[in-house]
């Protein structure tokens, strides 16, 4: 009967102990994935908003940006602001890019559109148009500046090597 009590027993601790490891195992577990989801979920909001940095140039300020795959037919609109250049180039890049110097631009973008806020009447904004868009139309305040439509480029901008470059309104 002793014996009969002490295995019964020990089972018993057995399990516990199995329990304690398992819960164990799960904490750590769920730890690990919340460490990833928050990783994870960090650079993807960064990503929704179409926020992107990169460390500062040498002697430079950084540059800020935003890329977003183009639909059927993109807009990026240059809100009134502060002025500044524009350079426009094709690319084989999926993604219509726009780069401008850190702090120098707010961006918001949706699906169909990107809307830009100049904050500095010297930043210069690169942005790279994918030659495989259908439709992309940059517009500063509503004014039209230049239009991809299929291979067609309509701007009065000139060409300067392989960049369209344009002046913003202050």
């Amino acid at each position: 009967m002793r014996r009969a009590l002490h295995d019964a027993g020990s089972a018993a601790a057995r399990r516990r102990g199995d329990l304690t490891v398992r819960r164990a195992a799960g904490i750590a577990a769920a730890a690990v994935i919340a460490v990833a989801a928050g990783i994870w979920i960090a650079g993807g909001s960064d990503r929704a908003r179409g926020v992107a940095s990169a460390p500062p140039a040498k002697g430079g300020t950084g540059v800020s940006g935003i890329a977003q795959l183009p639909g059927e037919r993109f807009v990026i609109l240059f809100q009134a602001g502060k002025g500044g250049e524009v350079r426009i180039e094709l690319s084989d890049d999926p993604e219509v890019q726009v780069r401008a110097p850190a702090g120098a631009a707010t961006f918001a973008s949706k699906s169909d559109y990107l809307l830009i806020g100049s904050r500095d009447s010297s930043a210069v904004f690169e942005i790279r148009i994918p030659r495989s868009a259908p439709w992309v139309e940059i517009r500063s305040e509503e004014e039209p500046i230049f239009l991809k439509d299929g291979p067609r480029v309509t701007t009065a901008a000139p060409r300067s090597g392989s960049a369209y470059v344009l002046s913003l309104p202050r």
